[in-house]
């Protein structure tokens, strides 16, 4: 019987087998890398998540403070897909994570149809007991129509 599979393809495969099961440096980095992972989350003014975004935007002591009412509320959490809190099955939903690890982003935009909107953006900065969200960005645009 004739293989599907030309030679070349034969050899790349052998040898990617035996340099898998070398000790090469670029092997033990691979468990190093991740993937990152970014959901987007909406809220409509007054539910039980748009609270706790608003209590959430309001204890963070250096954030610019809402300068509009609460209209739909969109949240967009990058987080590290190896500590992303939502990946477990048995994980509740968070609205917003208490912590985060460095490279983490988080923005929020509250917008007001016909009026405006307002977007904080959060960067998990520092290590240790140093580490918190920083606001890193701050945007209010009128819409005029």
């Amino acid at each position: 019987m004739k293989s599907k599979f030309p030679l070349s393809f034969k050899c790349l495969l052998t040898f990617a087998l035996a340099l898998g099961a070398t000790t090469w440096p670029g092997l033990a980095a691979l468990d190093r890398l991740s993937a990152a992972v970014e959901r987007t989350m909406t809220y409509r003014a007054g539910s039980a998540e748009a609270v706790a975004v608003a209590q959430w935007l309001d204890s963070r002591k250096d954030a610019h403070r809402r300068t509009l009412a609460f209209g739909k509320l969109t949240v967009r959490h990058r987080c590290d897909g190896r500590q992303d809190p939502h990946s477990s099955a048995n994980a509740r939903p968070l609205v917003l994570p208490r912590d985060g690890t460095p490279g983490d982003k988080i923005a929020i935009t509250n917008d007001l149809p016909g009026c405006g909107s307002e977007t904080w953006t959060f960067a998990w900065t520092g290590d240790g007991q140093d580490a918190h969200w920083r606001q890193t960005d701050y945007g209010w645009h009128v819409r005029i129509t």
